[in-house]
């Protein structure tokens, strides 16, 4: 798993095509001055309804279908698995389980692969090499919200609010694309402002909004590696009853020592993603 590598993660014959969809769907950045552009009311519109649906988010949970495409090395790597969260007063956690991995045209093979983040702590357990690695991501007084969290190191946008949006990126809201339905579907294009903080990772990211939910559908995004990340949310459930036993993280017997990284170590080598 590259940068699973993901580097997870994600983002030939589909070089030409993913130059041909920036084109159509980002914006160009035409120089300094865009950097500072108000945003139009169609975009705060959207950004506002975002805003109150993550507000109100408690539980939530769907399947991932989550592909990275290397152009340059000429490969397309494809996850599926489902992801769990859960808010309160106390805090939040969120679990992401892979459990299917397919290599280009490779028949597609059961691939255990799990992510933990509470807030604190992101745990890693991979069950291929029968391993366990416990980064510190925060200090234990001034936890961050989970799915804030697993943004730093996944190209997830559009579940914690919208000030580090605001902030890092210029944005619109683009045609639908062929096929899409625009009354169930708004798609806003983001491209990174020179010096943000995610702009030291994503060139752009286009996400699908769903106009029910107002929550992500899908969210692609081109890391300035070049990578191609194409993340979707299937058949989402949003605040009904969710089991909090699925947080519950059972290490296999067989399994070595958790390697633990504290946040200082962690500070120095996280490289933005998952490793």
């Amino acid at each position: 798993m590259g940068r699973v590598t993901i580097v997870l993660v994600i983002l030939s014959s589909w070089t030409a095509g993913a130059g041909d969809w920036w084109a159509k769907e980002t914006p160009t950045n035409s120089g300094p001055e865009s950097a500072s552009a108000p945003l139009s009311e169609e975009v705060e519109a959207v950004l506002q309804k975002i805003q109150q649906a993550t507000k109100d988010l408690r539980h939530y949970q769907c399947g991932i279908d989550y592909v990275l495409r290397q152009p340059l090395l000429e490969s397309e790597t494809r996850r599926t698995g489902m992801v769990y969260y859960l808010r309160k007063p106390t805090g939040s956690r969120l679990r992401v389980n892979f459990e299917t991995l397919q290599q280009d045209d490779q028949q597609r093979q059961r691939y255990a692969e799990q992510f933990f983040f509470d807030g604190v702590w992101l745990t890693h357990v991979d069950y291929q090499v029968k391993a366990v690695k416990k980064r510190q991501m925060a200090e234990p007084n001034r936890p961050v919200d989970a799915f804030d969290l697993a943004s730093r190191d996944l190209p997830i946008v559009g579940f914690t609010g919208t000030e580090d949006l605001r902030r890092d990126f210029d944005m619109q809201v683009v045609p639908p694309r062929s096929g899409q339905p625009s009354e169930r579907i708004v798609t806003l294009s983001l491209e990174a402002r020179p010096g943000s903080l995610y702009g030291k990772d994503y060139r752009t990211i286009v996400f699908d909004v769903d106009r029910t939910l107002w929550l992500p559908a899908r969210v692609k995004a081109e890391s300035t590696d070049g990578d191609i990340y194409d993340v979707s949310f299937v058949q989402a459930k949003v605040n009904q009853p969710l089991e909090e036993a699925v947080f519950d993280l059972k290490i296999p017997k067989d399994f070595g020592d958790p390697e633990i990284i504290p946040l200082e170590a962690s500070e120095e080598t996280h490289s933005k993603h998952v490793p």
